[in-house]
């Protein structure tokens, strides 16, 4: 099927451009004016033109679309408060734009999901781009219709990308301190991901044909000194004047950023973001910090200068990102401790309470000391905000204390009371939770991995068969799940 434009879209984009080159003129000196581009009606007949105008069309109506698809769900389900709207730049890119019953209902539930966990949603959006495999994109090389169509088919990426370090740096979005002390290496190689992104925003809409690229750098110098409004961030012509005045910044091909990290030796893989760090050694001081990857590169030679592959352990703690992969970790191993235990949706406070023993114990204070250690160590074990949370080791060893404890008394299980037998099989089920999850280690994490897929995710993969899914970015690493356990192992 040929694309092309109507002759009526051909005279119409003309007259622009006329129109436009006749605007810029005023500002021109007589012997220093722009010329009606006379090449224009063969590229409006050129079908590739009109194909990569298209293609830049349908960003712009999509990116406008999702602008009114958040205003709209913000009017009907009340804004996000700002200390929460940890996305606040980019989350909007997420929604659908199809208008079908089902993208209405997906967006619906984005917004109302964002609202209620923003963490969770900060969470699955950032680790995509962690992950995200760089040689896709340096597969492409300068084809700018592939490069467009790359950005309609990881818009969302793109976006957050972009705002990658400010998005980090918001408190309220509570980044993990491993994460942040690796943000300075790791935001100019992740940000070196978005030139599809600049090429979009500077070309799309009508000025990809109407405005004057031909133009000299004094003419646009001229223009822009007398009427700065054109290189204002919500002007359409900002990008083509910035492209023309300050040529040297134009980052517009792999090779001036990404593929500048492979010839230097550098796997372009799916963790390619977070596998790779430089530092800098004070030499008076001492001192060691990560600095960018692409310093690193430059300054290689230097002394104290060094780059290294981080640990699969630090590698996984920087892709927790925040709370959300602990808290989910902790649901789980909650779940399995009740199966284990008393089939009853687990609450801390009711197993408190209903272990913690008979009036005249209390009031005799004959609590043994090893189950009190034990249950302020359970409750440390379940609270985020405690240091020792998820701190298996310590609360087996608690757990075993009590246990040991009530062997030494050589009273067996039928002789003792109610509050003793009934404690004996809350430590056992405490004891036997943590082995259970120890042995199936990597059932267990992924079971945590597949519980915060997205939907898009979880539904995509149904239609893949086994081989798709042993060579999918998104589908749950072994690799990860088992350095995910030695973390855990490690810090525990």
């Amino acid at each position: 099927m040929t694309i092309e434009f109507t002759q009526e879209e051909k005279d119409e984009i003309i007259r622009k451009h006329r129109n436009l080159v006749d605007e810029l003129n005023q500002y021109l000196p007589e012997e220093n004016k722009i010329e009606y581009d006379n090449s224009l009606i063969d590229k409006l007949n050129d079908e590739n033109e009109v194909k990569y105008y298209k293609a830049l069309d349908e960003a712009r109506l999509r990116i406008a679309k999702q602008r009114q698809i958040y205003q709209n769900l913000e009017a009907r389900f009340g804004a996000i408060p700002d200390n929460k709207n940890i996305l606040n730049r980019s989350f909007q890119f997420g929604f659908k734009t199809s208008g079908s019953t089902e993208d209405n209902e997906y967006n619906e539930k984005l917004y109302k999901d964002y609202q209620k966990d923003p963490e969770r949603i900060f969470y699955q959006r950032y680790k995509k781009v962690m992950e995200f495999n760089p040689q896709e994109l340096i597969n492409i090389g300068n084809d700018k219709q592939k490069l467009v169509e790359f950005y309609l088919k990881n818009q969302r990426l793109l976006e957050d990308a972009f705002v990658f370090n400010s998005q980090m740096n918001n408190p309220n979005a509570k980044i993990n301190p491993a994460l942040k002390n690796a943000l300075t290496g790791m935001t100019k190689a992740i940000e070196d991901l978005t030139y599809p992104m600049d090429i979009v925003k500077r070309e799309m809409g009508e000025t990809y044909f109407t405005f004057p690229k031909y133009m000299t750098q004094e003419q646009a110098v001229i223009i822009t000194a007398s009427h700065p409004q054109y290189f204002a961030k919500e002007s359409p012509y900002n990008g083509m004047f910035n492209k023309i005045i300050n040529p040297a910044e134009e980052n517009l091909h792999p090779e001036q950023a990404l593929i500048n990290y492979k010839n230097n030796g550098f796997k372009m893989s799916k963790n390619f973001f977070v596998k790779y760090k430089a530092l800098q050694r004070d030499a008076q001081t001492g001192v060691t910090r990560e600095i960018s990857l692409e310093e690193g590169i430059r300054r290689r030679n230097e002394e104290g200068i060094e780059i290294k592959e981080r640990t699969n352990e630090e590698v996984m703690e920087l892709k927790k990102i925040n709370s959300t992969f602990d808290r989910e970790y902790l649901k789980i191993w909650q779940r399995k401790f009740s199966n284990n235990f008393d089939h009853q949706e687990f609450n801390f406070e009711r197993l408190k309470l209903a272990h913690q023993g008979n009036v005249v114990e209390r009031f005799l204070r004959r609590t043994s000391r090893e189950y009190k250690l034990f249950i302020e160590q359970f409750e440390k074990y379940n609270d985020p905000n405690s240091p020792d949370f998820l701190n298996k080791d310590k609360l087996k060893t608690r757990a075993q204390a009590y246990y040991d404890h009530k062997a030494e008394q050589g009273i067996s299980l039928n002789d003792m009371d109610e509050t003793g037998r009934n404690r004996l099989k809350f430590v056992s089920a405490v004891i036997q939770t943590i082995d259970q999850t120890d042995y199936y280690k990597n059932d267990t994490l992924n079971e945590v991995n597949d519980s915060l897929r997205e939907e898009d995710d979880i539904v995509r993969d149904q239609f893949l068969n086994d081989n798709d899914l042993e060579n999918d970015d998104m589908a749950v690493d072994l690799d990860d799940s088992m350095a995910l356990s030695e973390d855990l192992e490690l810090r525990n």
